[in-house]
């Protein structure tokens, strides 16, 4: 363990010492480099000691900028269905995964430290892999419903159609009946 430990401080400072000496000071953030450091030795300890991949290198920490951004589209999503819903332009049977998405926009970014806990727990890396992935699983469920939808639709157009050239064969039949029954009693006047 001693070793691992001197290599990983050794690696450390052969890359502090990378840093200029004349200038004595670093081209990028201080917290950058400090951060950089403690990823390099960290992955150092993980390929070394084969810690599992589910070691945290790094604090995940989302700006406030970020999480307002998040929060503000999740709130437009949200009452753009609502309104939909209110003037009757979306169906409820569709609105339930749009509700649930919009509302996941509105809530993950103030519950991003337990989500990040859940991922790290579940062995994701990295967290927003795991969210992405989420996020796509629910795209497929919305399109699976639309296209369930859009199957029962094509079949209720096609019963349709027949049902409309099942009638227009009787209004025709009918006209030519009506028709024939009109000529013959003009023919004897």
């Amino acid at each position: 363990m001693k070793c691992i430990l001197h290599g990983a401080l050794n690696l450390v400072n052969e890359i502090s010492g990378a840093m200029d000496p004349e200038r004595k000071k670093l081209s990028i953030p201080r917290t950058l480099w400090h951060r950089s450091c403690l990823t390099v030795a960290m992955l150092y300890f993980t390929v070394e000691l084969g810690f599992p991949s589910t070691l945290r290198l790094y604090p995940v920490i989302m700006s406030p900028r970020a999480r307002i951004l998040l929060i503000v589209i999740g709130l437009i999503v949200l009452a753009t269905v609502i309104n939909l819903l209110r003037r009757r332009r979306l169906k409820e049977e569709y609105a339930l995964l749009w509700l649930v998405a919009a509302l996941s926009l509105l809530l993950a970014p103030l519950l991003i430290d337990p989500l990040d806990e859940i991922a790290f727990f579940l062995g994701v890396d990295y967290p927003p892999a795991l969210f992405l992935g989420l996020g796509i699983v629910g795209l497929l469920l919305i399109l699976f419903q639309v296209s369930l939808n859009i199957s029962r639709f094509s079949d209720h157009i096609r019963v349709l159609t027949q049902e409309i050239a099942i009638l227009r064969q009787r209004i025709e039949t009918l006209e030519r009946h009506f028709d024939s029954e009109s000529d013959e009693p003009s023919s004897t006047s």
